[in-house]
């Protein structure tokens, strides 16, 4: 009997021990502290947990941000962790947080308003507050021996989740992992994996990029401040709410690239000086469209850049123009100086010698110009675009055919003396004409050269007699400077 009575204190002991201690100033119920220690005490000098999911709710309350603050304002300067169920709504932007704190929670828990018009659902939210003596740097590491990974696993087996897909959804139309980059809820850059059974489907593969996130304000014209707005201009909602750069407008709207909060409709703007518009925005209507991204194709695992996946039909496929500049030394470690900017071609880069060419900016010269040169560029080959401008006339016709290049028309000025115009102008008159005739008889020779146009005569070969040629007069002229 007495060992049993011994056992029973033991217990009683244990159970009263163990049990949730309530936050100090607190009604009872309303918060329930667990610590992670074994005792399940609570201590100011260790880190702690905070469960608000013991909370009783009152009822008819749907604003919890006083009670979270409350279990924020408990924990110690050791830091600590606080989850929050997904019944219990309060507002993120309204909390003081002490360092070495962790909030988790669901999106649809946080009243507050992010800026666009993406709503919050059931995601899962970790929310770090830390810091250290350098500053604030919110960030959370993952340590591992050996081989540390993070890995995206999407499965498509698990059929107790199709209840929960929306309507036109599936398991596998399209398979779908992502990442990404949010500021202020808004999504600036996604690294995303998308499969579709459809093996044609373009958008399958992989893609990587940035999120243009843009404001239409209509109602609102530049010129409805004074100055009026110009390219880059930062405006603000009333009161500061949202903020956003110029970028252009239509016939009554203007449209900002979003930088921070969110515009109304009914919001007066000012600029960055306080100059305010001189009308209000009728509706304010917010847009988020990717940028030219960067994929690969599941078909061939091919690269594109600005464009479906799927469509990349080379291993670089590029959407666009390609910029090729050369080497810049400001901010990064480069190993040798190319101030030659080119594009290579060889058979193979991975044999011992490299050999091809490329096709490279020569700015070693009075003028630049297009090369192209062996690998190293020691040696030139050819004057890439030497020919500038081509064409063909006679007495009859003087317009230029479809085979001419940059010759905008031909002028009969006089008896044998012919003004040829350029389409687009030389960067200099220091080019050389070739000039051909169809006829023996019938010479043309190069009188005067301008940028802008050519003046050339022909004469009755042998003779200084002008003519109107019968035959052909065909035209090279040989520059291909880029400046």
């Amino acid at each position: 009997m007495g060992s049993q009575c011994i056992l029973l204190c033991i217990i009683l002991s244990i159970f009263f021990s163990c049990a949730p201690r309530k936050i100090n100033g607190t009604r009872p119920k309303e918060l329930t502290v667990k610590t992670i220690d074994s005792l399940g005490c609570f201590d100011n000098k260790n880190v702690c947990l905070i469960d608000l999911s013991e909370y009783a709710i009152p009822s008819g309350k749907i604003n919890f941000t006083h009670e979270v603050q409350t279990a924020i304002n408990t924990i110690s300067s050791h830091g600590g962790k606080i989850i929050i169920p997904p019944y219990l709504k309060f507002n993120l932007t309204e909390l003081v947080f002490p360092p070495n704190i962790e909030i988790e929670y669901y999106a649809n828990s946080d009243i507050s308003k992010d800026a666009g018009e993406v709503k919050a659902t059931n995601e899962k939210i970790v929310f770090l507050a830390n810091s250290n003596e350098q500053g604030i740097v919110n960030e959370s590491i993952f340590a591992a021996p050996f081989h540390p990974g993070l890995i995206l696993n999407v499965k498509k087996d698990v059929f107790g989740q199709k209840r929960l897909l929306g309507n036109g959804q599936s398991m596998d139309n399209p398979v779908r992992a992502s990442f990404l980059i949010q500021d202020e809820g808004q999504t600036q850059f996604m690294e995303q994996y998308v499969s579709y059974p459809d093996f044609s489907n373009p958008y399958s593969g992989w893609r990587i990029g940035y999120i243009r996130n843009t404001y239409q304000l209509t109602g609102i014209t530049s010129k409805d401040f004074k100055p009026a707005l110009k390219v880059g201009d930062l405006i603000y909602a009333q009161n500061k709410m949202g903020s956003g750069h110029f970028i252009g407008e239509g016939n009554d709207y203007i449209t900002v690239q979003w930088f921070s909060g969110r515009f109304d409709d009914n919001d007066e703007l000012s600029t960055e000086k306080g100059v305010k518009s001189a009308r209000k925005v009728s509706k304010a209507t917010f847009n988020s469209i990717p940028f030219n991204s960067l994929s690969l194709s599941r078909k061939n695992g091919y690269l594109g850049i600005g464009i479906p996946n799927n469509n990349a039909v080379h291993p670089l496929t590029v959407g666009g123009k390609i910029g090729i500049q050369g080497s810049r030394q400001h901010g990064q470690f480069v190993p040798s100086e190319n101030q030659e900017p080119a594009i290579v071609f060889s058979p193979s880069f991975e044999d011992k010698f490299i050999y091809g060419i490329q096709i490279k900016l020569d700015r070693k010269s009075d003028w630049q110009r297009i090369l192209i040169t062996d690998v190293e560029g020691s040696k030139n080959i050819a004057h890439v675009g030497a020919v500038n401008a081509h064409t063909s006339f006679d007495k009859l016709r003087l317009i230029p055919t479809n085979s001419s290049f940059n010759v905008k028309k031909i002028e009969k000025i006089s008896l044998g003396t012919y003004k040829i115009i350029f389409e687009d102008f030389f960067s200099n008159d220091s080019y050389q004409v070739g000039l051909s005739t169809s006829k023996p008889l019938e010479f043309a020779y190069v009188d005067k050269k301008y940028k802008e146009y050519l003046i050339v005569k022909i004469v009755k070969t042998g003779t200084p007699d002008l003519i109107d040629p019968d035959g052909g007069v065909s035209v090279i002229c040989i520059g291909g400077d880029v400046k």
